[in-house]
């Protein structure tokens, strides 16, 4: 079963910066099955031309399109970047950071990449992801941790408020507004305090597919 066997916890200590300013549009869901739908990294919407920045320092593995889409793909030095394993010792698969829809991609094959490099840019759409271990057998873990990323929780309101929106005639816009202001909870699309007893983790479990083909 799927939630029988964990493959791996990774841990990072301080998270990176997203590699690209924009809103997450569609969040990491876990496929349940090869090649059954999920989404295995995070979307973006950007806007035209947005720079693209590596998270971490690593070597660049793929340089290219895949069906269609333009991908930079980069093995992270886990060393380097301060992940391991959350009981410790020292990183024994490779990590890869899976970035598509970067046009123009200004590295090559092989080249040694750092943090907040420009590595090509985007525009209105982009992903990220990362891989524990080759295209063929890797998992696909959720970044959003490792970028302080939290998802918006829903807010629930009365019945009687929102049927005092509507008698007013106030908009959907409006009435966001509202939920966003003093009465939204605690938590949303927030970056993570680098806090340094805090370590930020995600798993990676034995199910490596979703409607997306992996790229190398």
């Amino acid at each position: 079963m799927l939630s029988a066997v964990v493959a791996a916890v990774l841990c990072v200590a301080n998270t990176a910066p997203a590699p690209v300013a924009g809103k997450v549009t569609d969040w990491f869901r876990r496929p349940q099955c090869t090649w059954c739908a999920g989404n295995r990294g995070l979307e973006f919407a950007v806007g035209q031309k947005t720079p693209v920045r590596m998270s971490w320092p690593g070597t660049v593995t793929f340089v290219g399109p895949v069906g269609g889409v333009p991908y930079v793909v980069v093995e992270i030095d886990q060393v380097a970047a301060g992940i391991a394993p959350d009981r410790g010792g020292q990183p024994d698969t490779p990590l890869y950071e899976v970035l598509g829809g970067v046009n123009d991609a200004l590295v090559t094959l092989g080249e040694a990449v750092n943090p907040l490099q420009v590595v090509g840019d985007a525009s209105q759409w982009f992903y990220v992801g990362l891989r524990l271990g080759s295209r063929a057998e890797g998992n696909y873990l959720d970044p959003a941790a490792f970028f302080g990323l939290t998802r918006p929780r829903a807010r629930l309101i009365s019945p009687t408020a929102a049927r005092s929106f509507v008698a007013q005639g106030e908009s959907g816009s409006s009435l966001s507004s509202w939920l966003s202001s003093s009465h939204r909870p605690h938590g949303g699309m927030a970056g993570a305090t680098n806090n340094p007893t805090t370590r930020h983790c995600t798993v990676s479990l034995p199910v490596v597919a979703s409607a997306r083909r992996p790229v190398s």
